[in-house]
């Protein structure tokens, strides 16, 4: 009972930090000077929401998936190398190495996403982790010209083509995608996804399209509509119960992770 509580607290929490955030950065330009904790809060407790619902193990698939989105993000900022020359701001502090640190949140959530959401289908593990490389960098091209933009997260050196980002942040989120993938199936493949998990995830995007609509950036909200009709379509299809784990499925098998 306690811990239904708890988690009927931090979700509605996360809805009043969702609903906040999208009226900050869709109706003032960005939060007023007192709330710029709450971007920060509202990474956390998508983060943190992903490892409630999770089985231990599967937190461990999470958290090691995160540290090597991290470890990425760390090798941008200091060599520019896969993404492209950027800097980030102090807008989402704490930072660590010069990233901020809830970026392991964010790598966590959108890849258990996919994950959850591709569960529904017979693939391989190479297939799993190249579809969730792809499906990753779809999402970038909603998420970024916002964070970067209205956000203000973080700034380019050299601005690219696709709202002043390059081609190279988006090779870059592939590839490092397989081995966010990769590591997430090592780790986690044989452990069911909550189906609160792509929950989740879809809020993060929704997030994203309704505020890039919000301030006229036009293709990645029709791209972010996109996704979120994928996902509808995504989530009936298949032969797998959601949250069955990839390699272990008896017909008509269904795990629950809490």
């Amino acid at each position: 009972m306690k811990g239904r509580v708890a988690g009927v607290l931090l979700v509605s929490l996360y809805a009043v930090l969702w609903a906040g955030g999208v009226a900050s950065y869709a109706f003032l330009g960005e939060p007023p000077a007192h709330m710029r904790w709450a971007g920060p809060v509202f990474m956390v407790l998508a983060g943190g929401l992903a490892v409630w619902y999770s089985t231990w193990r599967y937190r461990a698939a999470l958290l090691g998936a995160g540290l090597a989105g991290f470890a990425a993000e760390v090798a941008g900022v200091w060599t520019g190398v896969p993404f492209g020359e950027y800097a980030y701001t102090e807008a989402f502090a704490p930072l660590v190495f010069r990233v901020p640190l809830v970026m392991i949140c964010a790598w966590a959530v959108l890849a258990g996403y996919l994950d959850g959401l591709f569960r529904r289908f017979e693939w391989s593990p190479v297939r799993h982790a190249l579809a969730g490389a792809a499906g990753l960098t779809a999402i970038d091209l909603v998420l970024d010209p916002v964070a970067a933009g209205a956000m203000h997260l973080w700034q380019w050196e050299q601005a690219g083509r696709y709202y002043g980002i390059p081609f190279s942040n988006f090779a870059g989120w592939f590839g490092v995608g397989i081995v966010v993938f990769g590591v997430l199936l090592a780790l986690g493949r044989r452990e069911p996804v909550s189906r609160h998990v792509p929950i989740i995830g879809l809020s993060l995007v929704l997030f994203f399209t309704v505020v890039a609509w919000a301030r006229g950036l036009i293709v990645p909200g029709m791209l972010g509509l996109a996704l979120c009709a994928a996902h509808g379509l995504l989530a009936r299809g298949g032969n797998r119960p959601p949250d069955a784990p990839c390699d272990v499925c008896p017909p008509g098998a269904s795990r629950s992770s809490r």
